[in-house]
């Protein structure tokens, strides 16, 4: 079933059509969608070789889902340092896609320093913040973790921050939220 799937794409070579990042993260894309987990990491390696293809941080993204959704969290790791070794570097995709993968494991404390191989999780979403490129979504997460960890100040203070930026709270923001303080009794 692989084989015929991949058959397209294996093709496109002879009959002129140049491979490109674009085409191998939907080729990724569809796998992840069969829940050919294992395969799309062989599929990576392959393709990166087999047509000389330099993945883009979509690429390493999608991987680095992967490797979270098996909870490997040492596989997600490895691509960490690819993409430093390629001259990417991580967006809030990346660090969301880590950090839910250490909460969902109970390993809180281990996301925030992604074993040295990363700057301290929090403060690259202070860059982001920096740079403008954080966002609702992001703040989520990092509420939702602080919110998993029991720690009533830290979830304040990114709900904060994410009113700061002038980001608007959504449905998430707010259940998360609501479910929190209800069970900690701070309904202010």
């Amino acid at each position: 079933m692989f084989d015929h799937a991949r058959k397209p794409f294996n093709e496109m070579p002879a009959m002129s059509y140049r491979c490109t990042a674009r085409s191998l993260n939907s080729m990724l894309q569809a796998y992840i969608e069969s829940k050919w987990f294992d395969e799309v990491k062989h599929l990576f390696r392959d393709l990166l070789v087999k047509l000389s293809l330099k993945p883009d941080l979509v690429s390493y993204n999608t991987i680095i889902s992967t490797y979270c959704r098996m909870g490997s969290i040492d596989g997600a790791l490895s691509m960490i340092d690819e993409i430093s070794e390629n001259g990417l570097e991580p967006n809030c995709v990346t660090v969301i896609s880590l950090l839910n993968t250490y909460y969902k494991s109970g390993c809180f404390g281990e996301a925030m320093v992604y074993n040295d191989k990363l700057t301290d999780a929090i403060q690259l979403l202070s860059d982001m913040e920096k740079d403008n490129v954080i966002d609702t979504y992001c703040y989520n997460a990092i509420i939702s973790a602080f919110r998993k960890k029991g720690d009533a100040e830290e979830t304040k203070r990114w709900y904060r921050k994410l009113v700061e930026r002038d980001c608007s709270p959504d449905w998430m923001t707010m259940s998360t939220l609501i479910s929190f303080f209800r069970k900690q009794g701070d309904l202010e």
